[in-house]
């Protein structure tokens, strides 16, 4: 995420939820592929659904690795500005208060992404799941390998009056609160970042009452260091001091 974003996760104690119709994927939550002998009905009845599914399911998502990814920081940290936030899976799960079984507003699913090859997948089943839709993507999005947090609110959608309007919601992101001393366990930033960045972000840390100690330098800043000549030269000089007259070297 960007700095503001950050500041504004810390300032409402809640990790955003971008409707899925937001993410940028004009596929997102798309079936695999229609039957090309479909009629209209059925067209119809898949298009509706698709529709309020990317309007009415909200998603957290996040990047599955061991360690940082160049590839990951090229696409979302634009100019060396960008900050990660790292959890685990155990701590996502605990992080956000409990909800009652019946208040399906606060039930949170979570998932791994899978990714699929719409030419080899089975194409779009009779009876679509919302969630099942939403955990699926094509697979030239692989690298991202992503786990996403989910949350539904059913009226956000608004019905489209003409088959010409494009989709229509009523709320573009929500805020869910949770525990973020629980949930961010280290925050890196960018690469190549400017020298002012990580001193600004460890001092908005602290005053939101987070450790600056968990953050960090990206791992991708490791290069290789050139020799202190002066240090070298002290080097030489010892070694020259210590031989003896009848030492090789």
């Amino acid at each position: 995420m960007d700095l503001a974003k950050f500041v504004a996760m810390l300032q409402h104690g809640a990790l955003y939820f971008p409707v899925m119709a937001k993410l940028g994927d004009d596929l997102e939550a798309a079936p695999p592929r229609l039957p090309t002998d479909a009629d209209e009905i059925e067209r119809q009845r898949l298009f509706s659904f698709w529709s309020v599914c990317r309007c009415t399911l909200f998603a957290s998502c996040w990047h599955l690795a061991e360690d940082e990814s160049a590839a990951m920081w090229a696409i979302y940290a634009g100019r060396h500005q960008g900050i990660v936030i790292q959890s685990k899976i155990s701590t996502l799960l605990t992080a956000f208060p409990a909800a009652e079984q019946e208040d399906m507003n606060k039930m949170l699913k979570i998932g791994r992404v899978e990714y699929i090859d719409p030419d080899l997948e089975n194409r779009a089943e009779k009876f679509p799941n919302l969630y099942a839709a939403v955990l699926r993507k094509r697979h030239w999005y692989r690298y991202e390998d992503e786990i996403r947090i989910i949350c539904s609110q059913s009226e956000n959608w608004v019905p489209n009056t003409s088959t010409q309007e494009g989709e229509r919601f009523c709320r573009s992101g929500v805020w869910v609160r949770c525990d973020l001393r629980k949930l961010i366990q280290r925050v890196v930033v960018a690469p190549k970042a400017p020298s002012y960045l990580k001193p600004a972000v460890s001092e908005i840390f602290k005053r939101f009452g987070f450790d600056p100690a968990s953050v960090h330098d990206s791992r991708l800043n490791e290069t290789v260091r050139a020799p202190d000549p002066e240090k070298v030269h002290a080097e030489v000089l010892a070694l020259i001091r210590n031989s003896s007259p009848n030492d090789p070297r």
